[in-house]
């Protein structure tokens, strides 16, 4: 059995996430096929990154045939762990206690399978109603933005295989989220549309407002990756999204084809929930622009 360690603190910057992919990369070219990922020197991982973790190692489990094993969880971690529905894939996990703050980890392709399109939405309203303490028309306000995530990922990734995780933050007040599909990835369906360039610049060109790989003589869709980014700017707010090479982060002004691929797409957005307001004319630009195509 290989044992391979993780890294002391796993965050949702560019650097943790980046960690996270090295370990698929790692994990994948081993040669045994039963794998210890030991975090006996993890001190901490943040909440939304339960949905790149889990999607990694789903597909370490499912694509490359690797029996993987969790040990060395500290107690804080353990709560972590139990609370994001990870429970049983560690040894004694159970400690009984959750943490409330958690928007629990899900994976769809089951529900999607279903043909249950409106699976992501439900999730969101039932993990973000008890949580967050806003009216109903604030929440799905929310969840019309955070909707658009889903849908690109459903769509234009062309997979039900999505993941989702999340974490509140009530010292800040800060919502955080990670959304992963496992599907085409931005720069697939960019250079597909205008031709061969760098995956960053694919990243680039998916979140410029009106910019769509889409036929919009046939097509028509929801308001965009421009307007999710927005949304976070309005909100104070981050977003950072990762796609094969290519890698963006707003509050940090990153821009660049980093050295790991991720097959699929990863969103990361972050936003102050206590800074939503003007909800009727929030409401009044989503029913103006309701015939607006998704980006990607």
């Amino acid at each position: 059995m290989y044992n391979y360690f993780m890294p002391k603190n796993i965050g949702s910057d560019l650097e943790s996430i980046n960690k996270l992919i090295n370990m698929h990369l790692k994990i994948k070219e081993i040669v045994e096929n039963e794998i210890m990922i030991d975090f006996s020197s993890t001190k901490w991982m943040s909440g939304e990154c339960f949905a790149l973790f889990g999607a990694l190692t789903y597909d370490l489990t499912k694509r490359y045939n690797k029996k993987l094993y969790i040990n060395g969880v500290s107690e804080e971690l353990r709560m972590m762990f139990e609370s994001n529905n990870f429970s049983d894939v560690v040894s004694n996990m159970k400690s009984g206690i959750i943490k409330e703050t958690s928007i629990k980890f899900k994976y769809f392709k089951e529900e999607l399978e279903q043909g249950k399109n409106n699976c992501f939405d439900g999730y969101l309203d039932k993990e973000l109603t008890p949580k967050i303490n806003l009216s109903k028309q604030e929440i799905d306000y929310i969840i019309s933005k955070l909707s658009e995530l889903f849908i690109n990922a459903r769509t234009h990734g062309d997979t039900f295989e999505i993941f989702c995780c999340g974490q509140k933050y009530p010292r800040i007040n800060k919502l955080r989220l990670i959304i992963v599909d496992l599907g085409k990835g931005i720069p697939y369906n960019v250079k597909k549309k205008i031709g061969n360039i760098p995956d960053y610049s694919c990243i680039e060109w998916a979140i410029e407002a009106g910019n769509t790989t889409k036929d919009l003589t046939k097509d028509s869709g929801g308001l965009g990756l421009d307007a999710v980014l927005e949304f976070v700017k309005q909100h104070n707010g981050d977003m950072s999204i990762i796609s094969h090479l290519g890698q963006y982060n707003y509050k940090n002004n990153v821009l660049k084809d980093g050295e790991i691929e991720l097959d699929g797409t990863l969103v990361y957005i972050e936003f102050d929930y206590t800074a939503i307001k003007d909800m009727d004319k929030l409401f009044e630009k989503i029913k103006r622009n309701k015939e607006f195509e998704w980006n990607f």
